[in-house]
């Protein structure tokens, strides 16, 4: 990440803008402890797998987190990445 470099991201809805807010500590989950994949997201956060996907697809969408795709002992993982190291309203 370059030094200094901002990332701004605006929501078209009000309900777009309160699903990011509900679901913040999911970024910040990301951000502080860095998973691997998913998965372990999932456990760190304690929230079902199924769930925590749409939300992270959601984020995904937004500009919020990329997901890394990659192979890691033979299986499939997908690892959330974020590329600042604050958010500010």
């Amino acid at each position: 990440m370059l030094k200094n470099t901002v990332y701004e991201i605006s929501f078209e809805s009000e309900a777009d803008f309160n699903k990011f807010v509900r679901n913040i500590k999911i970024l910040m989950a990301i951000l502080h402890h860095q998973p691997d994949s998913i998965y372990e997201l999932s456990k760190l956060c304690d929230v079902d797998l199924a769930n925590l996907k749409k939300i992270l697809k959601f984020f995904e969408d937004v500009g919020a987190i990329q997901i890394e795709h990659k192979v890691k002992n033979g299986r499939k993982l997908n690892k959330p990445i974020i590329d600042y190291s604050k958010i500010e309203f």
